[in-house]
C-alpha cells in the first residue's frame, strides 16, 4: 500500500518535528515513526477516536501499542543491564 500523506498527516508530522526541536535531547534528530491518538466530543456527546500515523507505517492498534511498549521496555532493560549488571 502506498497511500499519499493527507494534509492532516503532513501538519502533524511538521508539528511533531517542531515539538522535538524544543526538546533538548531530540533537537536535530529526524522524526521516524509517530502515533497521534485523539478523542473528540460531538455536539451529541458522542466520542470520536482518531488515529494518525505516518504514511506507510503500520496502523496503531492495541497490539501495536503493546509491542511498542514492550520493545521500549526491552531496550531500556538491556541498557540498564549493560550498565551495572542488575535488573530493574
Amino acid at each position: 500500500m502506498n497511500e499519499e500523506a493527507t494534509p492532516a498527516k503532513q501538519f502533524l508530522r511538521a508539528t511533531l518535528q517542531t515539538l522535538g526541536e524544543h526538546t533538548e535531547t531530540l533537537r536535530g534528530l529526524p522524526l521516524k515513526d509517530w502515533y497521534v491518538i485523539t478523542t473528540h466530543i460531538t455536539d451529541d456527546g458522542d466520542e470520536i477516536l482518531s488515529r494518525f500515523t505516518r504514511t506507510g507505517q503500520p496502523p496503531w492498534v492495541d497490539t501495536g501499542l503493546l509491542k511498542f511498549a514492550l520493545d521500549s521496555d526491552l531496550r531500556e532493560w538491556a541498557e540498564d543491564d549493560q550498565g551495572d549488571g542488575t535488573y530493574t
